[in-house]
C-alpha cells in the first residue's frame, strides 16, 4: 500500500515516531563508539620520575586530556551532526543540503539548556568553578569565532557563496583550536607539573590502581584495609561485601565525560550498567566507609543508629530491667524511637503477669503510645500496688506491638520485652559484671558488657569501669579506654560496648581486662568488679578473604567498560541490564524498546581487536547509516508537516541527538563537582560541528564546483543570520560565565550557589534559549531579515 495517500497527521505521527525511535538507536551506536574512544585513549606508557631522589616508575597517559577531549571526545559527541551534513552534501550531488547545518545549530542551542539544567543539578549553596580557566577562555572565544566565521564568509568575504580557500580554512580553525588549547593546558602543567600530575585526572587514577591494584592484580591487603570498615556494620554478608568492595573501585577512579555519557545511554537502554546499584543500606555503609573526614566515635554512633530500612521507625524500651519497690506507686517506663524520627507512629504497650499479678501486684497495662514527629522519648506510667505484707521478689513483663498505617511504618526493635521487678529492699544495690569472662570473635566488631544491679535498686547509682591490657594490646587489638555507667532509679541492668580490631591476620588468642571502681551515691561493688574478654582468632577469615576477593573480581568484570570476547557482547546485548542486574518493569519495558539496536549494533567488533580502532571505525560507518536515516526521516517529516527542513533539524535533530549529552553533562557535574568537562565539551563540540561539521562538507563542495568550473552557492540571507544570532548568543554565555566567575552573590563560581543565584541563572539561560529558537525561526521563515553588507 501506497503510504503517501495516507492522511497527513498520520503519516506526519507514523515519521515522527520513527524519527524518535532512529534517535535511540543512534544513542546506542554512539554509546558503542564512545566505547572504542575510552579504549584508545586510556592507554598508558611507563615513564620514570625523581621524587627525593628516588626513582618511581608511573604509568602516563599516552593521549593529553585536552586534545583527546577535543579531538575524538568531541568528534563523538558530534559525529551525527557531522556525518549527516557530509551525508547530505554528497547525497545533493554536492549541493547545500538544509537539514545538516541545522542539526549543526539545534545542537549547539541545546549547550544553553545544559548550563541552565547543570544549575539546578547541584543542591542550594554547592558551586562548581572552572580549574583550566585559561583553556576556559581559549576554547568559550574560540566558540564565539566560529559562528562568527561562517557569518564572515557568507555575508562579508564571498556572499552568498563558499570558495575553495574559504572552507578550507574552516577546517583549519579546527587543529588550530586544538594546538591552541594543548599548548596553553601545557603551560599550566609546567608551572606546577608535580601537583598536576598527582591531583589530575591521571594522578587520582594513579592513586586508585596504587590503592586497590597491584600488577593489575587486586591487592589483597588493600581489599583488608577497606573490610575493615565494613565488617563494623551489622549483618554485612559475603555478597555485599563483594559488591562494596566493587563499588569503592569504581567510586575511587576518576571518570572521563565519555564514561558518564555511556553509563546514562545505557541507563535509557536497560543496557549493561558501569556501576553497581546499590540499595539505601549499603549507600549508607558505602558513604561511611569512603568518607576519611568522619572521625571514629561519629562512625560508631552512626553504625549503632544504623538500620538497613530507613523509611522505618524503630521503636523499642529503653532498657531492658527495672527494679522497684512496692511502696512505689506511680512510675514511668520509657519507651524510645530511632530511624525515621519524620512521621507521626503508634505502638502498643500491653502488660504480661509473672510471679506477680496484675489486680493484685501492679495495674494492668494495655495502652497505645503515639509518637508525634521528631519525638524520640516516650513514657508509660505503671501502677504497683502496695499490699502491706513482706513477700519475696516478683516480676511481670511488658509487651510491644506495632500499629501500622497507611502514612507510616513502625518495626519494633531488639528491646520488645521488659522485666520489672517488683523488691522489697529500698538500698541502692550492688553492682557488678554479669559475667565473669566473655569470648568473642575478632570480627565481632563490638563486645556488649552487661552490668546487673541487686539487692536494691533505690535511687541513681554509678560507677566507673576501666580497661587494662593482658596479652591484647589497647589501639591494635581493641581500643581501650574507661567511661561511667549510670543507672536510673530503678534499673537493674545496664550496658556498655567496647570496639574489638579486627587485624585479619593470623595469630594465637589474645585476652584484655575491664575493671569497675569508684561506686556513686552509695552503691557498692559486688564480687564479679572484674571480668576478662578473649579474642579468638577467626579461623574462616582468610577463606572469607579469598571469597570476596573472588568475588569482587567476578564483579569488576561484570561492570568493566569493555567486553573483549565478541559472543559476551552480543549475549549482553539480548539481556536485560546485560545479565548482571536484578530488573525491574521499567528495565523490561526499555529492554524491549531497544532490543532491535541493541542487538544489531552488537555486531560491532569487540575494542580488544586491532586495539579498539576497528570497532572506532565501524561504529563511525554504522553512525553514517544511522544519520542518513534520520535526515531521510527529517526530511520526510518536515515536508508532511509543512515545516522548513532547517526549522525541522533545529528544533528536532538538534535537540535529539544531543539528549545523551544532557544527561552526561548532569551526571558529570553532580559527581566531580567540577565543570571543567561539561563546559569543555560544549565549547568543543561547538567547534567540531561548525569547523568540521561544515568545514569538510564545504571543502568536498567546494572543489567538486571548482573543477566542474562553477561555484558551491550558499543562500545566505537566512543561514548567515542565524550564524550572527548565535555568534551573539554564545558571547553573551561566555561574558555571563565570566560575571558569575567575579560576584560573590554568585559564590565566585560559573555554576551553582545559593538558590537564588541558581535559579536566576537557569531562568537566563532557558530564556536565551527560547529566544535563540524563536528568532531562528523568524529569520528561516522570512519574518526578520538581516541587512548583510
Amino acid at each position: 500500500m501506497d503510504e503517501s495517500s495516507w492522511n497527513p497527521n498520520i503519516r506526519a505521527t507514523v515519521y515522527f515516531i520513527g524519527l524518535a525511535y532512529s534517535f535511540l538507536g543512534v544513542a546506542i551506536v554512539m554509546d558503542i563508539f564512545m566505547s572504542s574512544i575510552e579504549y584508545i585513549v586510556s592507554k598508558r606508557k611507563k615513564m620514570y620520575t625523581l621524587r627525593e631522589d628516588v626513582a618511581e616508575k608511573l604509568q602516563k597517559k599516552i593521549w593529553d586530556a585536552v586534545v583527546a577531549n577535543l579531538t575524538l571526545l568531541c568528534l563523538g559527541t558530534s559525529a551525527p551532526e557531522v556525518f549527516l551534513s557530509i551525508i547530505e552534501v554528497v547525497g545533493h550531488n554536492f549541493e547545500l543540503g538544509y537539514i545538516g547545518p541545522g542539526a549543526i545549530v539545534g545542537s549547539a542551542s541545546v549547550n544553553l539548556l545544559i548550563i541552565a539544567f547543570c544549575n539546578f543539578a547541584l543542591d542550594d549553596g554547592e558551586v562548581a568553578s572552572i580549574q583550566k580557566y585559561a583553556v576556559f577562555s581559549f576554547t568559550g572565544l574560540f566558540s564565539v569565532f566560529s559562528f562568527l566565521w561562517i557569518y564572515i564568509i557568507l555575508a562579508i568575504s564571498s556572499r552568498g557563496i563558499v570558495e575553495l580557500w574559504e572552507a578550507c580554512l574552516t577546517f583549519t580553525f579546527y587543529p588550530i583550536l586544538v594546538a591552541g588549547a594543548y599548548i596553553l593546558n601545557k603551560k599550566i602543567q609546567l608551572r606546577a607539573p608535580f601537583v598536576n600530575f598527582w591531583r589530575g585526572d591521571e594522578g587520582e587514577k594513579e592513586i586508585a590502581e596504587a590503592t586497590f591494584f597491584k600488577d593489575g592484580v587486586l591487592d589483597k591487603q588493600s581489599l583488608v584495609m577497606f573490610l575493615k570498615e565494613i565488617k563494623s556494620y551489622p549483618g554485612i554478608t559475603m555478597k555485599e561485601a563483594a559488591i562494596l568492595a566493587a563499588a569503592k573501585l569504581v567510586e575511587s577512579e576518576p571518570h572521563s565525560f565519555l564514561w558518564y555519557r555511556m553509563g546514562g545511554v545505557r541507563e535509557l537502554s536497560s543496557g549493561r550498567p558501569l556501576q553497581q546499584r546499590l540499595n539505601k543500606h549499603l549507600k549508607e555503609v558505602l558513604k561511611i566507609a569512603i568518607d576519611a573526614k568522619v572521625g571514629r566515635e561519629s562512625s560508631m554512633a552512626d553504625i549503632r543508629l544504623s538500620t538497613p530500612d530507613n523509611v522505618s521507625a524503630v521503636v523499642e524500651f529503653a532498657t531492658p530491667t527495672v527494679a522497684v519497690t512496692e511502696n512505689a506507686g506511680r512510675f514511668p517506663i520509657f519507651l524510645s524511637r530511632r530511624g525515621n524520627v519524620n512521621t507521626v507512629v503508634s505502638v502498643r504497650v500491653q502488660s504480661m503477669d509473672g510471679r506477680a499479678k496484675h489486680g493484685e501486684d501492679y495495674d494492668q497495662v494495655n495502652e497505645i503510645i503515639q509518637f508525634s514527629k521528631k519525638q524520640i522519648l516516650a513514657e508509660v506510667n505503671i501502677k504497683i500496688i502496695n499490699e502491706r505484707k513482706y513477700e519475696p521478689t516478683e516480676e511481670f513483663f511488658l509487651r510491644l506491638t506495632a500499629i501500622y498505617s497507611a502514612s507510616s511504618t513502625v518495626k519494633i526493635g531488639p528491646l520488645s520485652i521488659m522485666e520489672i521487678k517488683i523488691i522489697h529492699d529500698e538500698s541502692p544495690g550492688v553492682i557488678q559484671f554479669e559475667k565473669r569472662g566473655y569470648v568473642v570473635d575478632e570480627s565481632v566488631g563490638l563486645v556488649t558488657l552487661f552490668l546487673e544491679r541487686f539487692l536494691g535498686a533505690d535511687g541513681e547509682v554509678g560507677v566507673r569501669w576501666r580497661t587494662f591490657d593482658d596479652t591484647a594490646i589497647s589501639g591494635i587489638d581493641y581500643e581501650g579506654g574507661e567511661g561511667l555507667v549510670k543507672f536510673l532509679h530503678g534499673e537493674v541492668k545496664r550496658f556498655f560496648m567496647i570496639r574489638i580490631i579486627d587485624t585479619m591476620t593470623e595469630e594465637k588468642d589474645v585476652r584484655f581486662n575491664v575493671d569497675l571502681y569508684d561506686p556513686l551515691d552509695g552503691a557498692v561493688l559486688g564480687d564479679n568488679k572484674r571480668t576478662t574478654v578473649i579474642i579468638t582468632d577467626d579461623d574462616n577469615i582468610w577463606d572469607y578473604l579469598d571469597n570476596v576477593m573472588t568475588l569482587t573480581k567476578m564483579k569488576m568484570e561484570q561492570f568493566s567498560l569493555h567486553k573483549r570476547n565478541w559472543c559476551k557482547q552480543i549475549k549482553e546485548a539480548m539481556m536485560v541490564n546485560g545479565g548482571v542486574e536484578p530488573a525491574t518493569n521499567m528495565d523490561f519495558f526499555l529492554h524491549f524498546l531497544c532490543f532491535f539496536w541493541k542487538v544489531t549494533f552488537s555486531l560491532i567488533p569487540p575494542p580488544g581487536i586491532m586495539g579498539g580502532w576497528l570497532q572506532f571505525f565501524t561504529s563511525m560507518f554504522m553512525i553514517g547509516v544511522m544519520a542518513t536515516l534520520i535526515g531521510d526521516m527529517a526530511a520526510i517529516f518536515g515536508c508532511v508537516a509543512g515545516i522548513e527542513d532547517t526549522l525541522t533539524a533545529l528544533l528536532l535533530v538538534g535537540i535529539g541527538t544531543s539528549l545523551p549529552d544532557i544527561f552526561a553533562c548532569l551526571i558529570v557535574l553532580r559527581h566531580k563537582k567540577s565543570v571543567d568537562e561539561v563546559i569543555g565539551n560544549i565549547n568543543g563540540t561547538c567547534s567540531v560541528n561548525l569547523f568540521v561539521g561544515l568545514g569538510v562538507p564545504w571543502t568536498m563542495a567546494a572543489t567538486h564546483h571548482q573543477i566542474q568550473g562553477d561555484y558551491f552557492k550558499v543562500p545566505c540571507e537566512h543561514f548567515a543570520g542565524v550564524m550572527a544570532l548565535f555568534s551573539t548568543c554564545y558571547l553573551i554565555t561566555f561574558i555571563s560565565l565570566v560575571i558569575r566567575r567575579h560576584l560573590k552573590f554568585f559564590g565566585y563560581a560559573e555554576i551553582g550557589g545559593s538558590k537564588k543565584a541558581r535559579f536566576i541563572t537557569a531562568t537566563f539561560f532557558i530564556l536565551l534559549y527560547a529566544t535563540c529558537i524563536a528568532l531562528s525561526t523568524c529569520i528561516i521563515n522570512g519574518y526578520l531579515t538581516f541587512q548583510l553588507t
